[in-house]
């Protein structure tokens, strides 16, 4: 469905204010930044702010919510664990090819006290990502396996990207994925001998 004038100039504005936070994120720290400095650099006022954001932490969580909703757009017939993981991470690849990431990742890599919300963040996601999917399917709430399966996605997706942060930047994130879960699957192999607790 085309968006309409007012809900064009709606993401505009919130596009402009991200991308100003993340500016002064990285000039100034997050910790020293102020949303009176934000409005400012994306000429609004701190009232219009707050139209779109709680705080400073909500703007950094929206990139988030941008992978989900670009994940959506591309989920096939596969919906369940392994499909949502491919969406979120190929969504994810995408902002790096276009270079919406890199403001970003910088920050998440040089302060520790961002790091620090990820944990709200995911859940935020992860119910975001759950919410959609039951819409999708004409459900005012998420079924148990939908919760299930976008709170795993998620989380397992943010593993990958910390190691793509913190690594080799070769490999794409939907490849550092790969790795997270055959790493799971060993982990959680049935093969694996499981101590008996009664003995």
């Amino acid at each position: 469905m085309t968006m309409g004038l007012r809900e064009r100039k709606r993401e505009q504005t919130r596009t402009t204010v991200t991308k100003a936070a993340y500016r002064l994120f990285s000039e100034h720290g997050y910790d020293d930044t102020t949303v009176e400095m934000i409005a400012a650099e994306a000429d609004v006022s701190p009232r219009t702010f707050y139209r779109y954001f709680e705080s400073k932490d909500g703007v950094l969580a929206e990139g988030g919510y941008e992978v989900v909703d670009r994940a959506l757009d591309r989920l096939g017939e596969d919906r369940g664990l392994r499909g949502l993981v491919a969406a979120l991470t190929d969504a994810y690849d995408e902002l790096v090819q276009e270079n919406d990431f890199k403001e970003l990742a910088a920050l998440l890599r040089e302060n520790p006290e961002v790091r620090e919300h990820g944990p709200v963040w995911r859940r935020r996601w992860s119910d975001h990502l759950a919410a959609q999917l039951a819409l999708d399917e004409g459900s005012s709430a998420p079924s148990r396996e939908q919760r299930i399966d976008s709170t795993a996605a998620v989380h397992i997706v943010g593993v990958a990207v910390d190691e793509w942060l913190y690594g080799s930047h070769d490999a794409s994130i939907s490849e550092a994925a790969e790795g997270v879960l055959d790493h799971l699957r060993s982990s959680l192999s049935v093969d694996e001998q499981v101590p008996d607790r009664a003995s």
